[in-house]
């Protein structure tokens, strides 16, 4: 099974506007095919063309600017669906989906599917290069008898049962309740937010093996009591750095500034960290007991390589300070 990637529109588009500069920005896994698609692109469209080789982190963080500094015109952006309305310079997509395939969700794995999953309602959920799989899911489950659920579209997610690590929230918009979900992709994280966000049952397909497995409980306990463990080293620290990206797609400024209020009217000390890549190297010597990260929720559910510092989400720490429930903990979402 292959990632496909269509330029078809994207050099029409470059052609029609008559770009002669032209920024070009992938995601990690696809840097190894930067020089060769900006090859193409510029011999097809007479363009020069400026590779970013910062890491790029999702439709959330575009080089536009960056880009446009240097003399771009517009932005290729390629393996992700578009998610930001207002743009330095326009920005052209080049979406990366795997093509489904007639025997791509077969009798067999459907058969397999139907006795592993017992409920009865099921919503269908999978991360953009996966969403072409959710239609043919759908109705395969339904054949063996089963109601399957795609929720609709999002603020974040322009496509029906899409899912961000940031952004369950197409779960909400169903069409009724349903018993436990089915994520179709690859990974953990995604299927973990899942069952956190939505405290029922995740089944995983992973359609390259097309093994289906409920995800194990464990890992749910795991998560939580790790991060448990980090609110609670946070209730004991006394200086604080809230973290706030500059990436259009993640600042969160507003809450950042509130969220400092609040740790300072518990008695403690708290600073505003403006940085755009939170990463160990920015944020150890600045010499403070805990960071608050109000960037990609990711970054703090991951953890941040070499940093001996909790990191904790604005809901944790509101816990660490007595400000909520440790039972109304919540993933971090940039859904609102």
């Amino acid at each position: 099974m292959e990632l496909i990637l269509n330029f078809d529109k994207a050099v029409k588009k470059i052609k029609k506007a008559n770009y002669s500069v032209v920024g070009l920005q992938l995601p990690e896994g696809l840097k190894p095919k930067a020089c060769l698609i900006a090859k193409t692109i510029s011999e097809k469209c007479n363009c020069e063309v400026i590779i970013n080789a910062e890491p790029c982190f999702g439709a959330c963080d575009l080089a536009d600017e960056k880009l446009k500094s240097l003399g771009a015109q517009a932005l290729l952006h390629v393996g992700h669906l578009p998610l930001l309305e207002k743009t330095a310079i326009p920005v052209i997509y080049v979406e990366g989906k795997y093509e489904t395939k007639k025997d791509s969700i077969d009798l067999q794995t459907l058969q397999a599917i139907e006795k592993k999953i017992k409920e009865k309602k099921i919503a269908l959920i999978a991360t953009a290069q996966y969403t072409g799989f959710l239609e043919d899911m759908k109705a395969g489950l339904e054949k063996t008898g089963k109601k399957a659920l795609i929720g609709g579209k999002t603020k974040r997610t322009p496509v029906n049962g899409q899912v961000l690590g940031c952004d369950f929230s197409t779960l909400d918009n169903t069409s009724m309740e349903f018993d436990a979900i089915l994520f179709i992709g690859d990974g953990l994280f995604h299927p973990l937010g899942a069952t956190i966000y939505s405290s029922k049952p995740v089944y995983v397909y992973r359609p390259h093996s097309k093994d289906i497995s409920l995800l194990d409980k464990s890992f749910k306990d795991k998560f939580l009591k790790k991060r448990f463990g980090l609110i609670d080293a946070a209730s004991r620290c006394k200086v604080f750095g809230v973290a706030v990206s500059r990436k259009k797609g993640q600042e969160r400024l507003s809450l950042a500034k509130e969220l400092v209020e609040k740790i300072k009217k518990s008695g403690k000390t708290a600073f505003l960290i403006d940085t755009e890549n939170i990463s160990a190297e920015q944020l150890t010597n600045l010499d403070l007991d805990c960071y608050v990260n109000t960037a990609c929720p990711r970054i703090t559910f991951d953890g941040i390589a070499k940093l001996n510092k909790p990191v904790v989400s604005p809901a944790e720490i509101e816990i660490a300070l007595g400000l909520r429930k440790w039972e109304d903990f919540e993933l971090d979402s940039l859904s609102g």
